[in-house]
């Protein structure tokens, strides 16, 4: 069900959402403005001190600062990976997953770097709960065996591994909740194919998180989304995304 609040609430209540930036500023904005609209009351985007002059043009609604351990306090979703770059310190990945409490999204760059530690990686997430990876196929086969013919037994078999969740994405989406159900996205476009598509799917994700949303809820809700909006025009591009999430969960509400 999407989060609904009273008349009364304010921002602090809607969730705060973390991103952890890094070389790329577009995919960590991406992330943090569209988890204000899905209605996160804040994100945050924290980020070593050599990027920081990079965000300068963010989003006014997206506070940016010096990334400090205090950050990942008090959040109510991170999200790391999106725009992070190949340089970033894998000890540095660590330990924010072993500090941070709440739920995380774990894409793109934070994915790929343990592509030479990948079973020391997995052997660690599964010491963590409320963990999702995102990772297309080029990401996925960076870290997990791809033996099987099928997506989604490959799917099943990296969630088994990591006993944590795992959202293949692509036309063709495949998640596998560890231990529990595998939903496949049968609706299937190829207007997903976009630059920022995939910092979009984390940004929603984690929004509703944020607002307390269930966390299976909240990844399914998520694709569910992403999906309405790239069917509803050709040739979708980002702005269009940003544009249309509000009205989209607003359909949702109406059939809660």
């Amino acid at each position: 069900q999407i989060p609904n609040f009273d008349l009364g609430i304010n921002k602090y209540n809607k969730g705060h959402v973390l991103v952890i930036g890094g070389e790329m500023p577009g995919a960590s904005r991406l992330v943090a403005y569209s988890s204000r609209k899905s209605g996160a009351g804040l994100s945050t985007i924290a980020v070593d001190k050599k990027y920081i002059n990079l965000y300068s043009d963010s989003e006014p609604g997206t506070i940016i600062k010096k990334y400090e351990e205090s950050d990942l306090d008090n959040k109510d979703a991170l999200v790391i990976g999106p725009g992070l770059g190949k340089k970033f310190s894998k000890k540095k990945i660590i330990k924010i997953l072993e500090i941070f409490n709440g739920p995380i999204i774990i894409d793109a760059d934070a994915i790929s770097v343990f592509e030479t530690q990948k079973n020391e990686f997995k052997d660690f997430l599964k010491n963590k709960k409320n963990i999702l990876l995102t990772p297309h196929v080029g990401e996925f086969k960076r870290i997990f065996n791809y033996v099987f013919d099928s997506k989604i037994l490959n799917c099943v078999e990296a969630s088994n591994s990591i006993e944590n969740h795992v959202l293949f994405k692509g036309h063709d989406s495949v998640i596998s909740f560890f231990n529990d159900d595998i939903w496949i996205n049968s609706l299937k476009n190829n207007n997903l194919a976009t630059a920022g598509s995939g910092d979009i799917l984390c940004g929603l994700v984690a929004g509703l998180i944020a607002q307390k949303m269930n966390f299976k809820s909240a990844v399914i809700a998520g694709v569910w989304i992403q999906n309405e909006i790239s069917k509803s025009i050709n040739n979708v591009v980002v702005e269009d995304f940003l544009k249309k999430i509000p009205h989209t969960i607003n359909s949702l509400k109406n059939n809660n």
